[in-house]
């Protein structure tokens, strides 16, 4: 008697653990994209969502743009558009405007301003001894609509509306880097 009450309560017990398992597992999928789904490169640096359901996706040679269904490699067929597609691509974020905000690798920023349909680029023409870099980690706006840059010589502070960079001294305490990922959200 004993036996069979522990094998029903142990056959329930398999049974009602079982199938919660196994129907997490059923619904659980990932798709893998590679360049011959579309993507410029099969190393994605950073990946940003815009307020649209675009996923904008930053590679070794440019920014390639998802809607759930396709890649598409993001063209302008403009001169910055041409830099732009050849440029290691560091970061991406939206800011409060929807334009689309693009860090690269020696090529300083780009701006996709969707409204005006263009892409602009910053870019720092001071020398590298004035701690100017155009190797860009990290953009974050901030409540007042400045953006803090995270670049390979420290932090930018850029204000849109005078169109200047502020650099910021960050003590490091004798220890060398760069500002790779100092933020996490600046309200």
């Amino acid at each position: 008697m004993r036996l069979a009450r522990f094998l029903i309560i142990a056959f329930s017990l398999v049974v009602a653990f079982r199938q919660p398992l196994f129907s997490q597992i059923r619904h659980s999928f990932f798709n893998n994209y590679s360049i011959r789904d579309g993507l410029t490169d099969n190393i994605i640096h950073c990946i940003q969502q815009d307020n649209e359901g675009w996923i904008w996706m930053g590679t070794s040679f440019g920014v390639v743009r998802f809607d759930g269904y396709d890649l598409q490699k993001f063209e302008l067929n403009t001169p910055e558009s041409d830099i732009l597609g050849q440029s290691l691509i560091r970061t991406i974020t939206q800011d409060r405007h929807g334009d689309i905000w693009i860090g690269t690798e020696n090529h300083g920023i780009f701006i996709y301003r969707r409204k005006q349909y263009e892409l602009l680029r910053l870019i720092c023409t001071g020398s590298y001894d004035e701690e100017c870099s155009n190797s860009i980690w990290s953009i974050v706006e901030d409540s007042s609509g400045k953006f803090w840059i995270g670049t390979e010589r420290g932090l930018k502070q850029y204000d849109p509306e005078k169109g200047t960079f502020i650099p910021h001294n960050i003590d490091m305490q004798g220890k060398s880097g760069n500002t790779t990922n100092i933020f996490v959200r600046v309200r």
